[in-house]
């Protein structure tokens, strides 16, 4: 990672580190690790943290971990994972279901980072993953390439829209479910509503209803689904409360008798990150991006949905 700063005339006297810190953003952690890693320059020449600057110096800081990708490396497509788009500061690539963001707690199963920096020689460590997606979730995940970015876009992602498929249909054409979420006592992954737990607020508008022969005649809806909170399993939680689960979710979905052939069918839940809005780190300007419904999906997509999936679809690269 290469960064350069022009100090304004109302940083004169700072610290670089201040400057750094208040001017593009530069973490307190990566200053600290800038010493270890790296290098700061000031018009040139070696500088110090602590070194004051003048209006006008050229601050350039660079850092090279050892687990970092070099910035002209470009990751490639493997293991079903699509690159969507990509430069020296991060990626945005589309994360296949039954795939893991990380690795897993046991170390067996390599995540989507693993498989992605193997790819080209490196290791996990050099993608730092923004926020996170289930196992079997698919669709948009943001990868920082260094740490000053991940830092900038914790705070950089504007937006991020899910489609969501429910059994049943929700009692109106749009709505907000705000129920607290806690992790159950017992369970290291389940979670549940809970008075004690952490505040929750999901956002969601019907696009469409529809019966097919895979749910024996039951509705499904298709739902934008958009997080205010990012709690663990939260979309999931919440239309499990509300009495429309999502289709082959087997951890809060339909248990028993109730389980119907689109469950099967699916074999995981239906929930794909469809959309998002970033600001980028570097440039600060807002990027959209977005990623068609999976093969497992389509199916799902039937005459009678897929004419407001693709509206939805069409309206989704358009700013708010």
């Amino acid at each position: 990672m290469t960064l350069h700063w022009i100090v304004a005339p109302g940083q004169e006297g700072k610290r670089a580190a201040d400057v750094l810190s208040q001017g593009p953003g530069v973490s307190g952690t990566l200053i600290k690790k800038v010493r270890l890693y790296g290098r700061l320059t000031c018009n040139g020449r070696d500088w110090r943290m602590i070194d004051p600057v003048r209006a006008g110096d050229e601050l350039c800081v660079q850092y090279d971990a050892p687990e970092e990708l070099a910035a002209d490396v470009r990751l490639v497509p493997t293991a079903g994972i699509e690159i969507i788009w990509q430069d020296q500061d991060l990626a945005v690539v589309m994360k296949p279901p039954a795939l893991t963001t990380h690795r897993g707690p046991f170390g067996h199963e390599s995540g989507l980072t693993d498989k992605l920096a193997a790819a080209v020689g490196g290791s996990g460590g050099g993608l730092h993953p923004v926020g996170r997606l289930d196992r079997d979730t698919s669709g948009l995940l943001v990868l920082a390439r260094h740490p000053h970015a991940h830092h900038r876009l914790t705070d950089g992602i504007r937006e991020k829209d899910y489609l969501a498929l429910v059994h049943g249909s929700p009692p109106a054409d749009s709505g907000l479910i705000s129920l607290p979420i806690a992790r159950l006592a017992d369970s290291l992954i389940e979670r549940r509503v809970a008075v004690h737990g952490r505040t929750a607020v999901t956002v969601w508008r019907r696009l469409a209803g529809f019966t097919s022969p895979q749910s024996h005649g039951k509705e499904l809806s298709w739902l934008a689904v958009r997080l205010l909170t990012g709690r663990t399993h939260q979309i999931r939680v919440h239309f499990s409360a509300i009495g429309c689960p999502l289709v082959g979710d087997s951890l809060y979905g339909h248990r028993g008798t109730a389980w119907d052939a689109s469950d099967a069918a699916l074999g995981r839940q239906a929930l794909h990150a469809a959309r998002l809005i970033l600001r980028h780190p570097r440039d600060g300007q807002e990027r959209v991006f977005t990623a068609a419904l999976p093969d497992d999906l389509r199916p799902f997509a039937t005459a009678e949905a897929g004419e407001a999936l693709e509206a939805w679809y069409q309206s989704a690269v358009q700013q708010d």
